[in-house]
């Protein structure tokens, strides 16, 4: 199978719970024994000889079917039943394996579909000798795997002849095999027995990542379609008209220039559907059979001599890829070169197939192959010969992909790379992808020379790497399949080959396609093969004393193990000498200790000495002399090797520090891009951002932004580094310390900014449960302001455009977030669990986190000494549902405290709201001001204290302003009201008489499905309660309420809950538009004149968010 590289990432998928199941089950009785080696004495295969007789009723989309099959016992252990492989049984509910699947990669497509376009199987009845055998499925959640009990047992060489008739539901378009409308991919379509061997039966459910494993046997196959219908198959065609009727419409279609789209053509020239047509296919020495069918096709025709054999190969296509027109032409190539390179192709035809479904790139089955992309035709050219290439890795060296996946997808990538560069010499391997490249594009991606080590690279550097010798396809989530299973054994393989040279491992792994073909080879196998030298090696070094190379270091640290291969040159240094030239370098290697090519180059940038070394690991010195004046040493010249860093293996590598755009590939310079935001007060502030590597990320990240107001000429800015690091290559638990500094200028009366910094621990991914999350922080964050009269209580100084309700669970700051707080330090401890595989599988996915954070400032008596005076505590939790319509409940509690008075101008103290708690239109400030978040045209902010008339405070509460679009903006965290801020929240958290001790808020939101409604709407509802609700908002520093008077609706106590509901319109991951249908008396005093009693219009009831964090560019381009 082909993972398409885009970038070859494909949603993870595990968290199968019925398959760990199977392999608990496995272990527990005792089917998970070893073999060691490929020529031990108790290696045996079964055999398997099928006859089926299969009609296809395209009217309802079912098959009806008749089996029998003659199956031999070659082991040495009498068999009391069969395990038969059901694979159609995967389509049949949501509780299969395959169900479970693709609900843990994200796709719910399967999951809603009706019932008209899942399959099944039924029908079965097992028969040995007419007499009807008694069968069960293996588990209730797996009906794609059965039992069947045998009368007598089968003892060692011996045959029985097993019947069963069965039908089948052919599924719509979800993964192999399927149909859209009347085009169908029949595979994976009739009952087969699993693998017997020396480790006891291998019962395999069906999975669209890590294929199929089978017993190798003959088959005759009979196949009755409509009279019209178009088949393509595994094997030989033994019907004569059908063959010649292939010829005439390969000659037809030889004569075409254009290809019109089959869908718009009618079958106004085809027979009527009522007369049908059987077809009858042989096929020898193969596992699997497959067939693909339609009312039409183009067909074209080609043939290859390969050995003296002539191998005939088609192309069947609809002309929706003008590509395929070559088609033939590809596969005749894919043919040869494979067959030259391993051995020769065995079969007398070959196949490629333009398919319906959407299932990955292309699959394989013996003699065919199904492509469901294509592109350009190189690329066409590229999917078709991987797939080919897999006749001989899974076709006929047929090892077991869901045990070892490199055997299979990483082999025939290497070779697949091999015939890339064969075909197209000197093209950059990108252009297969991208199409042919110009300016800027060209530009970026041609310094790469190849998507290998990028995917590749896109793993290591976020500590993603396995080994490739030990990992089950379960241990691989959708991105590392591609980038390891795949490229890591390719790239892998490269650096064999350039070890050896070409010839000589083309000559072992000939030996390894004579030796296993047509069985089922493990890697130990494989490994026995690969070590033995040539007879003229081993002669060489009887006859020299001189030994030979050893490939024992590729298998123990390149396969075996899980380590990055990091060697880098430190410095050079040349100097003349009396007979020539001396190069000194001191090299650095870390991970695994392998062999290393150096060469050494002159001053035209050619090669002088090229030599490979022993591996090292730490630092090593070397010298060499030459004749001639000597420019660099190289590591790897050929680009040969998987290295870690490419840009320090010479002395002209390219600097850390030069600037480059954001998809740098080497990952080595810093990026850079302009940045503009617009602020009232400050007007216009253009601004540069600095990025370290995006694409390739390094331990060390760091972002920093600089900025100045063209109205006020004041710079602001932030940064924010971070370091992490893995203690284990290999999916570990990861570490990582990151400092976060915010500095705001200008920002009305606020000057100040932030300094936060912690250290973070994350579990180990467990890919079984691919979304359960485990992580612990550790950190304080530190607030301070510009001036002596910012240094009073944390609520004295707001804004305007403030932010909406939140509890700030998806970021740092702990403390202080919704108003400005006296300069002080908050340490705080913080842990989460998070279990999201639950979403994907069972519909129910949950994060709960919980924390504690102390507030330490300068003591009010004396400064130089520092004091506690703030705590606060918080429990946060989110369920989310996935039915019809996603379901999102969320909420949490928080309480807190702060323990001095403010007795600011002798008017006594009371305690105030130090802990950061949230009101339902909470505050935000200026730290919400920053690369991530930005808010929109800001008003000025106004200084309550400032307010000392009656006209003042009319003015202020009645300002325009806050009905603005500025006035309107909010910004949405995890949890959060939209109802926007107006001057009543900020009246609110001045004048309650009691400080807000405790929050306690739910939130639900349900996303309406996209069949019921054409926008991205979604229902939302949340209701809060604090200690404020059912007072009265009255206090003794009350400048501002003085000056209102008794009557006023302002100082009408709280309902008993604040709450909303309306509708949300996503117009972009980054824009949302709010419209609140009801809403609570206070929260509606934040629009009009702030009366509980005035009505709001509909209209004016809007609020809207826009929120960078999702683009941020390092997250984005990533």
């Amino acid at each position: 199978m082909l993972k398409v590289p885009s970038i070859l990432f494909q949603p993870t998928l595990f968290g199968i719970m019925s398959y760990r199941f199977f392999i608990l089950m496995l272990g527990l009785m005792g089917w998970g024994a070893q073999r060691t080696l490929a020529a031990s004495p108790d290696y045996f295969q079964q055999k398997v000889r099928y006859q089926i007789q299969v009609s296809l009723d395209p009217v309802h989309h079912v098959l009806h079917g008749h089996l029998r099959m003659d199956y031999t016992n070659q082991s040495p252990q009498a068999l009391d039943r069969l395990v038969m492989h059901l694979h159609p049984n995967a389509y049949s509910s949501t509780r299969t394996a395959f169900a479970q699947q693709q609900l843990a990669g994200g796709s719910t497509r399967f999951r809603f579909a009706p019932d008209s376009l899942r399959g099944g199987m039924d029908s079965l009845e097992f028969r040995v000798n007419g007499q009807k055998l008694r069968w069960e499925y293996w588990h209730a959640d797996t009906p794609d795997i059965a039992t069947v009990y045998l009368e007598q047992p089968l003892m060692p060489g011996t045959t029985l002849t097993l019947e069963t008739p069965f039908r089948v539901r052919v599924p719509g378009d979800f993964s192999r095999m399927g149909h859209v409308g009347n085009q169908y991919q029949i595979t994976q379509w009739y009952p087969k027995p699993a693998v017997y061997d020396s480790k006891g039966w291998h019962p395999l459910p069906y999975l669209d990542q890590g294929e199929f494993f089978s017993e190798f046997g003959t088959f005759e196959v009979d196949i009755t379609v409509p009279a019209h219908y178009r088949v393509a198959s595994s094997g030989d065609l033994q019907t004569p008209s059908e063959l010649q009727w292939l010829d005439s419409l390969a000659k037809d279609c030889a004569s075409l220039d254009s290809f019109p789209i089959l869908s718009t053509r009618g079958d106004s020239l085809n027979p009527p559907p009522s007369s049908t047509k059987t077809l009858r296919y042989l096929l020898d020495q193969a596992h699997d059979f497959a067939w693909f069918c339609a009312p039409d096709y183009y067909v074209r025709q080609s043939k290859i001599e390969i050995n003296g054999q002539e191998v005939k190969t088609y192309a069947f296509f609809t002309g929706r890829n003008k590509s395929w027109k070559d088609a033939t032409l590809y596969v005749d190539s894919s043919v040869y070169y494979y067959s030259k390179w391993l051995g020769p192709y065995p079969y007398n035809t070959c196949t490629a197939v333009e398919g319906a479904l959407r299932a990955g790139g292309g699959m394989e089955y013996p003699t065919i192959t199904v492509i469901s992309a294509g592109g350009a035709p190189l690329m066409l050219d590229l999917i078709i010969a991987h797939e080919v290439g897999h006749n001989w890795f899974y076709g006929i060296l047929a090892s077991n992909e869901r045990d070892h996946p490199f055997m299979d997808e990483g082999f025939n990538s290497f070779y697949e790379t091999r015939y890339l560069r064969t075909r197209y010499p000197g093209q950059n391997p990108l252009e297969a992808q991208f199409g042919q490249m110009s300016g800027v594009l060209k530009r970026i991606l041609e310094p790469l020379p190849d998507l290998d080590n990028l995917s590749l690279l896109l793993s290591l550097r976020r500590g993603k790497d396995r080994s490739l010798w030990h990992s089950h396809t379960m241990d691989y989530d959708g991105e590392t399949y591609g980038t390891l299973a795949y490229k890591k054994t390719a790239l892998e393989l490269t650096y064999l080959e350039a070890y050896l040279g070409r010839e000589e491992l083309d000559r072992r792994m000939q030996a390894y396609y004579q030796t296993w073909k047509f069985r089922h080879p493990s890697p130990e196998d494989m490994e026995l093969i690969l070590k033995q030298k040539s007879q003229e090696q081993m002669m060489l070094q009887q006859q020299t004393s001189v030994a030979s190379k050893s490939v024992d270091w590729w298998f123990e640290e390149r396969l075996r193990k899980a380590e990055p291969l990091d060697y880098r040159l430190i410095r050079q240094r040349i100097r003349a000498k009396s007979s020539g030239w001396e190069l000194e370098a001191v090299l650095r290697g870390r991970g695994t200790a392998t062999p290393l090519l150096l060469a050494i180059t002159d001053t035209g940038g050619r090669i002088i000495r090229q030599e490979w070394v022993e591996g090292f690991e730490g630092k090593r010195t070397m010298q060499w002399n030459t004749t001639v004046l000597p420019k660099d040493l190289v590591l790897d010249p050929d680009r040969s090797l998987p290295l870690y860093v490419r840009s320090q293996n010479h002395s002209g590598g390219r600097s850390v520090w030069k600037p480059s755009l954001p998809l740098d590939f080497e990952g080595q310079r810093f990026s850079w891009l302009p940045w503009i935001n617009y602020l009232e007060t400050e007007g216009w502030t253009p601004g540069l951002l600095v990025m370290s590597p995006i694409l390739l990320p390094t331990n060390l990240q760091y972002r920093g932004l600089l900025q100045v107001g063209t109205r006020s000429r004041a710079l602001s800015g932030a940064m924010k580094v971070d370091y992490r690091w893995f203690p284990s290559q290999s999916y570990g638990p990861q570490w990582n310390a990151s400092l976060n500094w915010r500095r705001f200028e200008r920002l009305g009366p606020l000057n100040g900014g932030t300094l936060h910094g912690f250290l973070g621990w994350q579990a180990p991914e467990d890919l079984r449960n691919p979304g359960r999350r485990h992580r612990l922080e550790l950190g304080w964050r530190q607030r301070y302001n510009g001036g002596p009269s910012e240094s009073y209580g944390p609520l004295a100084t707001t804004n305007r455009q403030v932010e909406s309700n939140k509890f700030n669970w998806g970021r740092s700051a702990w403390a202080g977030d919704s108003a400005v707080v006296p300069t002080g330090i908050w340490p705080y401890l913080k842990g989460s669990y998070t279990d999201g595989n639950v979403l994907r599988s069972r519909g129910w996915g949950w994060l709960i986190q919980t924390g504690r954070a102390n507030g330490w400032r300068p003591g009010s008596a004396n400064p130089a000494r520092i004091e506690s005076y703030a705590n606060m505590s918080r429990l946060l939790g989110e369920g989310r549902h996935r039915w019809r319509m996603n379901l999102r409940v969320w909420g949490g509690y928080a309480y807190g405290n702060e323990a001095y008075q403010d007795d600011r101008e002798g008017k006594g103290g009371r305690l105030v709201n130090g802990p950061g708690l949230y009101s339902p239109a909470g505050l935000g400030g200026a730290q919400e001001w920053s690369a991530q978040d930005l808010m929109w045209a800001r008003p000025q902010m106004v200084k309550l204290e400032s307010i000392t008339t009656s006209e003042q405070a009319d003015q202020w509460r009645n300002d325009p302003a806050w009905r603005g679009l500025g006035g309107r903006q909010v910004l949405l965290r995890d949890a959060g009201f939209r109802t926007p801020a107006g001057p009543y929240s900020q009246f609110l958290l001045q004048h309650m008489t009691r400080p807000l001790e405790y929050q306690l808020a739910v939130n639900l939101e349900l996303e309406l499905p996209r069949s019921l409604v054409k926008l991205p709407l979604s229902l939302f509802a949340n209701v809060q309660r604090n200690n404020w609700n059912g007072q009265s908002p009255m206090s003794p520093l009350a400048t501002l309420a003085d000056l209102i008077p008794n009557d006023d609706p302002w100082l009408a106590p709280l309902p008993a809950l604040s709450w909303e509901t309306g509708i949300t319109l996503k117009v972009a991951p980054f824009m949302q538009f709010h419209w609140l249908a009801a809403l609570s008396p206070d929260l509606k005093r934040n629009f009009g004149s702030g009366s509980p009693d005035a009505q709001v219009p509909w209209y004016a009831r809007w609020s809207w968010t826009l929120d960078l964090s999702a683009l941020d560019p390092q997250r984005l381009i990533f």
